[in-house]
């Protein structure tokens, strides 16, 4: 028996899952559950501080918090029902923000849009196994809730001949702030 089994346990990358949420606290996609998420980063909050001198000697003071941009890594899934792809989606996604291409927005007037679908929330779930070698899961341990999502940058992926990878699209999110529930 480690010395870490006596009551506590280490949280593993692999075990989360993620949602994403619209602005009606719908799913955003088909699934309330992004099955096909391959890594999420967990939201970073950075403290700005301010420096004062006071005759030879300096003080540091703390300021304001800033939430850094959350990466999400999701692997292109092809459904062959019909439904589309992860990068179709991902292309939903932005019409939802406003986003239109130039053919479609000639009358359309600069600033954001409302006509789209947008995000309300994403989720991050974390969990923990009871034993090492458990198939199943415990109920949530940790949900981090990024508010007002948006994406900053959508990366589509790189193809190659040389691999038989899987294509991955990359988003990253800005958000407003996150919270974070443990149970």
């Amino acid at each position: 028996m480690a010395f870490w089994k006596t009551g506590v346990d280490i949280r593993q990358k692999h075990q989360f899952k993620l949602e994403f949420v619209s602005e009606d606290g719908e799913p955003f996609f088909d699934s309330d559950i992004i099955w096909y998420a391959k890594s999420v980063s967990r939201p970073t909050a950075e403290l700005n501080t301010t420096e004062y001198q006071i005759g030879n000697h300096k003080f540091t003071y703390p300021g304001v918090v800033v939430w850094s941009d959350v990466e999400i890594v999701l692997t292109d899934v092809v459904d062959l029902s019909g439904f589309g792809t992860t990068t179709r989606k991902m292309l939903e996604m932005l019409k939802g923000y406003g986003y239109t291409t130039p053919n479609e927005s000639e009358a359309a007037v600069f600033g954001k849009l409302q006509s789209g679908r947008k995000l309300g929330q994403i989720l991050i779930h974390s969990f923990i196994t009871e034993e090492e070698d458990a198939q199943e899961l415990l109920p949530m341990h940790t949900t981090w809730t990024l508010h007002n999502p948006y994406p900053k940058t959508i990366n589509f992926g790189q193809l190659d001949y040389s691999s038989e990878e899987e294509v991955e699209i990359a988003i990253t999110f800005a958000y407003d702030y996150a919270t974070l529930l443990e149970f």
